[in-house]
């Protein structure tokens, strides 16, 4: 559709990128073995800057980032 992708500020900030199978694993596990009124954290190694993302969607999609 050659429309722009817009990115908040100035692409920097980073997300933690989960696959979903492992979040449904974890979650079955604390709801299995976790303690009520605990606090769990789901997280993993797989942080990534929101341009980063943004360019490696666009490579993928076959498209150029300067289109």
């Amino acid at each position: 559709m050659g429309r722009p992708v817009t990115l908040h500020g100035t692409g920097t900030n980073t997300r933690n990128f989960l696959f979903v199978e492992d979040v449904a694993r974890a979650f079955e596990t604390i709801l299995r073995f976790g303690s009520v009124g605990q606090i769990y954290n789901i997280g993993g190694d797989n942080e990534l800057p929101n341009v980063q993302v943004a360019k490696d969607l666009i490579r993928l999609l076959g498209k150029s980032d300067n289109e």
